[in-house]
């Protein structure tokens, strides 16, 4: 008897692992479908930094927009304001308090994988991650579903990307990074509004007069 309750178990183990894999190719195909289609979103966001080494957590938040093609508008309205935009081709991150402006080609950070460039629709999850559920005994908040998601090349300034996914809609609620030393980057989303007119002049910027411009390292 005891031997069948090993078989039994085991069987079971690879069963809910099957079902397992079988979800997560699934939600990951419907994910990637849902930012491959959408043509532009915007949303409210709260970035929580935490720092593991100095025991700190810092808040910021504000209004992103993303449109196709890596066009991206992130408004920070607190604690400072700040903003960083991308054309689709160049990045800048503006910094009024400072007087400084920090660039970049977007090819560049596109070569780091970044995660947020998939919500502009110029990333593939299959192609970029290795895939996976919650380890066994980790619980996903109620109604969503969650990927971990691991980059395929080295080199990059983060280990692991959890995505929390509405299972109704397929928006990412949450993105959270953790990067080499242990220390968190949480980015939540809420009031995501779809497909919006937004022109690309929306995504252009101009820098002010009398602003330093740096390049971003």
């Amino acid at each position: 008897m005891k031997g069948y309750a090993i078989i039994i178990t085991f069987a079971l183990y690879c069963f809910i692992s099957l079902s397992l894999a079988e979800e997560v190719e699934e939600v990951t195909a419907r994910l990637q479908k849902k930012y491959d289609t959408l043509e532009s979103f915007s949303a409210a966001f709260t970035q929580t930094l935490i720092n593991k080494a100095l025991n700190q957590i810092r808040e910021e938040g504000g209004i992103l927009y993303m449109k196709r093609d890596g066009m991206m508008r992130w408004e920070y309205q607190y604690p400072e304001e700040k903003l960083f935009v991308s054309d689709g081709m160049t990045i800048y991150w503006y910094l009024p308090e400072e007087k400084m402006v920090q660039t970049m080609k977007l090819t560049e950070m596109e070569g780091e994988q970044t995660p947020v460039l998939f919500l502009a629709g110029k990333g593939n999850l299959k192609r970029d991650f290795i895939v996976e559920p919650l380890p066994p005994g980790s619980t996903p908040p109620e109604g969503s579903y969650q990927l971990v998601l691991t980059p395929r090349r080295g080199g990059e300034s983060y280990q692991k990307l959890i995505l929390e996914v509405d299972p109704q809609t397929y928006q990412v609620r949450k993105m959270v990074l953790l990067d080499l030393i242990g220390n968190i980057s949480e980015y939540s989303f809420s009031n995501i509004k779809e497909n919006l007119k937004l022109p690309e002049s929306f995504f252009q910027f101009n820098i002010p007069k009398g602003v330093e411009v740096f390049p971003i390292r």
